[in-house]
């Protein structure tokens, strides 16, 4: 067996994944494409700039899966926020909040909530204009399979999750589509 097979089958055994399967070079170049044009576009309507991290970096490991997830299905949440707001000096303003940690800020003055899970930090604001960025995240049921090394993750921008929805037989769900990619 492969490091590509074990690392699928070591992430099925992970619950609420619903599946995972590799991506060919291809399909690669085609997520690329579309993450780019979702970066043209930005966040907001295109009033803030949007960055994927996340997703290229994913994109420099010389393998990458793609995994199909659910939330609903007891899939756990990411081991750090999947997405983040920065000002112009790069520093995290804002941030999605893992549900244990959404309590515990609605009291802070400090915290001023623009969704349900996700909050903007009145007192770490500096200047400029800010953006959201979608910073890689660490996937360590893989880092536990023998022979991998650099492994990093990433959530895909609705044109992508659509794409490789679509590619991967998961059409009209609501499966999270995360991409992970590492290096042998």
């Amino acid at each position: 067996m492969d490091t590509v097979e074990r690392v699928i089958e070591r992430v099925k055994k992970i619950e609420g994944v619903m599946d995972a399967k590799p991506l060919n070079e291809d399909d690669r170049k085609k997520v690329a494409e579309l993450e780019k044009e979702a970066e043209s576009h930005g966040a907001c309507r295109g009033m803030m700039r949007f960055v994927n991290e996340g997703v290229w970096e994913v994109l420099k490991r010389k393998n990458v899966i793609v995994v199909l997830a659910d939330d609903t299905q007891g899939f756990r949440p990411p081991p750090k926020p999947w997405i983040v707001m920065c000002d112009e000096n790069n520093c995290i303003v804002g941030e999605w909040l893992p549900p244990e940690r959404r309590e515990e800020m609605k009291g802070n003055p400090n915290c001023m909530f623009i969704s349900d899970d996700f909050v903007f930090y009145k007192d770490k604001y500096k200047m400029g204009d800010v953006y959201f960025l979608m910073p890689p995240i660490p996937f360590p049921e893989v880092e536990e399979v023998e022979n991998v090394k650099d492994v990093v993750s990433g959530s895909t921008s609705p044109p992508a999750d659509e794409y490789l929805k679509k590619i991967t037989g998961y059409e009209g769900t609501n499966y999270w589509t995360i991409l992970v990619g590492w290096n042998e």
